[in-house]
Formats: C-alpha cells, structure tokens, sequence
C-alpha cells in the first residue's frame, strides 16, 4: 500500500460496504474492518488483484475480527504512582465518587491501589 493513508483505505475499500475501521501495518498491510460480514466478500471479490496506484492488491478474508476493547468489562481502574504514603482511603474514595459505586478499595504503601 505504500504510505496510503487511513483515508484512502477506507475510500477503496468503501465500494464494498461501510468500513468501520482501519489499522496501517508498517506501510506494508491494512486490516479493514466492516460493518457487516457480507461487505468482506464483496471486497475479496471486487478488489482482490485489482491494481492500486501501480500495485496489485492481494485482499483475503481475516481470520480474526477487531478486538474487544479491554475496558468494556473491567470494573477495576488501576493507578500509581498517583498517591502518597500519607493518603487515606477515605481522600481516595474522594478522588473516584464521581466515578460510580466503589465497591472495592485495596491501597498500597508504594504509591498504588486498585480501585
């Protein structure tokens, strides 16, 4: 792909159905990710050795989708080094209320706690 751009990929690849997302690979590679499954078909079929800007693109299926964002279930924050020695739990409690519920506080001496 050269140094396409994130842009143009999606505008290529756009023709085969609403392109989500797209992750360059060291100017080497793009993952594309589409909305729906049937837009990866019609893009292996549409532009798979079809030539872009004087490359012919080889366009295969994944064989991995996106991945989950890591904070979609978490329910623990982890912070250092935010807090001194001399910091209660109740100042840290403080800190994160406006955050939601806390269900769990562990703080350490060494300037960390799970919250």
């Amino acid at each position: 792909l050269g140094n396409a751009s994130v842009e143009a990929v999606s505008t290529v690849f756009a023709a085969a159905g609403k392109v989500t997302s797209v992750r360059l690979r060291r100017n080497k590679f793009a993952l594309v990710f589409f909305e729906q499954q049937a837009a990866v078909k019609k893009a292996v079929d549409s532009l798979n050795n079809k030539d872009y800007k004087g490359t012919n693109l080889s366009v295969a299926a994944a064989k991995a989708g996106p991945r989950v964002d890591a904070t979609a279930d978490s329910k623990v924050v982890f912070v250092a080094p935010f807090f001194g020695q001399s910091t209660t739990r109740n100042q840290i409690r403080a800190l994160f209320a406006g955050c939601g519920k806390i269900l769990k506080l562990r703080n350490y001496r060494n300037n960390y706690a799970f919250v």
